[in-house]
C-alpha cells in the first residue's frame, strides 16, 4: 500500500470511474530525461576507445522539439556536455533514417577544428521521444579536422525523471502512464500557485492502474493548505503499468505543474480525461464535493464549507426538485481522526443515475 503525507479517500476510486482516459499529447510540456544505453564500436578507428556504456541527462520541450537547459553525456570517448565552449544541440528530422534525431555535439570550425556528437534517433510517431532508439550514433572526431566518423552504434532508451507543464482551467486532467519494474517508488508534485492566485481552488493528485482510472494506489488533494505540494511513495511497489497525474476539482486558474520521480520511469505515455456523460455528471460533482469538503473540514473544522459545497450538487430530475442533506459525526471533526459522513436524498423516492 502506498503511503500519503496527507489525505487518502478510498471513495475516490469509485467516483473516478466516471472519468475516461484516452491517449493524447499534452501541450507545452518539458521532459527531464535520463538516457542509458550501450555504445558499440564498429570499426578499427574507435578500437582505442572500445565499446562501453553511454548515459546522459537532458531536457526536451516536446511541443517545440527543442533541447532546453543543460545536458551531459558520459561516453567511451569521454564527456560531451553543454558546459563545453564548443557545445550545441538540435532536434531535426533525418530523411536518411526517417527518424527524429536529437543531436548533442561539440563543434568548432576555427582552429583547433573539432567535431564530435551523440545522436539519438526516434521513430517519427514518437514525438515525446520516450521510446527505445530507432537509431543511435556516437561520432568519433577525425583528428585535425571538423569532421567525424559514426563508428559507434548506440542502443538504449530514455527514462522520464520529471515533467513540467500546465493544467487547463476546468479542462482535461493531466495523467501519464508508465512502466514500473518493482521496488521502492516515490513521486513528488508541485503546482505553481500562490494562495492569493488560487483562493479556494484545489486539485486531485492520484495514482493507480489505468483500469482503476489512476486511483487504486493513492490519492490526495492539493490546495493552499499544503502549498499545492504532494508526495506519493511506496517501499515496494509491485512491477506493472501505472498512471499518475492531476485532476482539477475547482478553479479558474491554469497552473504550471512539476512532477518528479525519485527513480526515472520508462514506457511513458501521456493521458488526458474526457468529459463525463451527462447522466454521470451529477454524481461526479456530488462525490467530488464531498471529498473536497471533507479535506477542508478535517483541516479547518468548518462544517459550513462542507454544506455549501454539497448544496451546489442539488438538481432537478424528472421535473421533481431534489436536495441532499449532509451531516458529519463527530461534529466538529478533528484532523487525523475518523469522520463519518451521511448523505440523505430528498425525496426518498428519487431515482436515476
Amino acid at each position: 500500500m502506498l503511503s500519503l503525507n496527507k489525505f487518502t479517500p478510498t471513495a475516490l476510486s469509485c467516483l473516478m470511474l466516471t472519468t475516461c482516459l484516452a491517449a493524447s499529447a499534452i501541450a507545452d510540456t518539458i521532459e527531464n530525461l535520463a538516457f542509458t544505453g550501450t555504445a558499440t564500436c564498429g570499426d578499427g578507428r574507435c578500437a582505442n576507445f572500445g565499446s562501453g556504456p553511454i548515459s546522459g541527462t537532458y531536457s526536451l520541450d516536446a511541443t517545440t522539439q527543442t533541447i532546453v537547459g543543460a545536458w551531459s553525456f558520459s561516453t567511451p570517448l569521454g564527456l560531451i556536455a553543454s558546459s563545453d565552449a564548443l557545445a550545441n544541440s538540435s532536434v531535426l528530422f533525418s530523411p536518411v533514417f526517417d527518424d527524429t534525431i536529437a543531436e548533442f555535439y561539440l563543434n568548432s570550425f576555427n582552429p583547433p577544428v573539432f567535431f564530435e556528437y551523440v545522436a539519438l534517433g526516434f521513430a517519427p510517431t514518437d514525438t515525446p521521444e520516450l521510446g527505445g532508439l530507432a537509431v543511435g550514433q556516437l561520432c568519433t572526431n577525425n583528428p585535425g579536422t571538423d569532421s567525424c566518423d559514426p563508428d559507434y552504434a548506440v542502443t538504449g532508451s530514455p527514462a522520464l525523471a520529471g515533467i513540467n507543464g500546465t493544467i487547463g482551467s476546468q479542462g482535461p486532467a493531466v495523467y501519464y502512464s508508465f512502466l514500473w519494474g518493482g521496488g521502492a517508488f516515490g513521486a513528488s508534485s508541485e503546482l505553481g500557485l500562490t494562495p492569493l492566485q488560487a483562493g479556494e481552488d484545489s486539485f486531485f493528485y492520484t495514482m493507480g492502474t489505468t483500469a482503476s482510472q489512476c486511483t487504486s494506489q493513492a490519492s490526495e488533494i492539493l490546495s493552499a493548505l499544503d502549498d499545492f505540494t504532494g508526495s506519493i511513495t511506496s517501499p515496494n511497489l509491485a512491477a506493472g503499468t501505472y498512471c499518475i497525474g492531476f485532476n482539477p476539482f475547482t478553479g479558474n486558474v491554469d497552473p504550471a505543474y512539476t512532477l518528479t520521480f525519485n527513480t526515472p520511469v520508462e514506457g511513458v505515455t501521456a493521458l488526458t480525461s474526457s468529459t463525463p456523460e451527462p447522466s454521470t455528471f451529477v454524481l461526479l460533482c456530488i462525490s467530488l464535493g464531498m471529498m473536497a469538503a471533507l479535506h477542508r473540514i478535517t483541516k479547518r473544522s468548518r462544517k459550513n464549507t462542507l454544506l455549501s459545497l454539497v448544496s451546489r450538487a442539488a438538481v432537478t430530475a424528472g421535473g421533481t426538485a431534489t436536495s441532499i442533506t449532509l451531516s458529519s459525526s463527530p461534529k466538529p471533526s478533528v484532523y487525523g481522526l475518523p469522520v463519518t459522513l451521511t448523505a440523505v436524498v430528498t425525496p426518498p423516492t428519487a431515482t436515476g443515475t
